[in-house]
């Protein structure tokens, strides 16, 4: 009853499109749902997400959920997320996400441990979280798979790349985080997840600083990416 009464004053609402949410939809109405373009790699080895990360270090696998596409709700999804504190969005494109993964034909298989890409100290006093962490915990709880925080930092804060060329890019990022804990990752397979994927710069370095520590392998996941035109 109280449920009712407070919804009928503080209404759910689409993050897409404003609209008042039916008591079966959760963060998107199935209208903003049906037009989110999906990346569907999730099985794909050779996909493009997939080249464009294992062409310069060894990958087990790599897949997003979504396509990063400014003129649909994934923009204001991953907005409200990282600017907003609307951390049930991370749960719910992972709880969405893990499905699909714990399927056989997924290419996202026998992970030991779960690690998001971790936020540089000074970002994450002033975001107050790092929005890869419900993302990963959703992942965490649906593929009965553990997850930690603490096993990567980033200690360089490297300046916005959206202006950058795809070479200035990957010079931008390289040593930028660091191990803190190997014995946490020492021989697992590990999965590195992320929220939006543009060339791959930034998980690259992250992936190549957990293989350097012995006998791991890297999977990796995002929420979305940015596909090339």
């Amino acid at each position: 009853m109280f449920s009712d009464l407070f919804n009928v004053f503080f209404p759910q609402l689409c993050i897409g499109c404003q609209k008042k949410l039916n008591p079966s939809e959760e963060i998107l109405c199935i209208y903003c749902e049906s037009d989110i373009p999906m990346s569907n790699n999730w099985n794909e080895y050779k996909s493009e997400l997939y080249r464009k990360l294992c062409g310069k270090i060894p990958l087990e696998g790599a897949a997003s959920f979504y396509l990063f596409d400014k003129v649909s709700p994934v923009r204001k999804l991953v907005h409200s997320l990282k600017y907003k504190g609307a951390k049930e969005v991370g749960y719910y494109i992972g709880n969405k996400f893990g499905n699909l993964l714990t399927s056989n034909s997924s290419i996202i298989k026998d992970i030991d441990l779960i690690v998001p890409l971790p936020l540089h100290p000074h970002k994450l006093k002033v975001r107050g979280f790092n929005q890869c962490d419900p993302f990963a915990d959703a992942l965490s709880k649906t593929l009965n798979v553990p997850y930690e925080t603490g096993a990567l930092t980033r200690i360089v804060e490297n300046v916005s790349q959206t202006k950058m060329d795809k070479h200035n890019r990957f010079t931008n990022v390289k040593k930028i985080f660091n191990v803190e804990n190997k014995e946490i990752l020492k021989s697992k397979h590990i999965l590195l997840v992320d929220d939006v994927v543009t060339t791959g710069a930034t998980s690259e370095s992250c992936l190549a600083t957990i293989l350097e520590v012995p006998d791991t392998r890297v999977s990796f996941v995002a929420m979305a990416e940015v596909r090339s035109k």
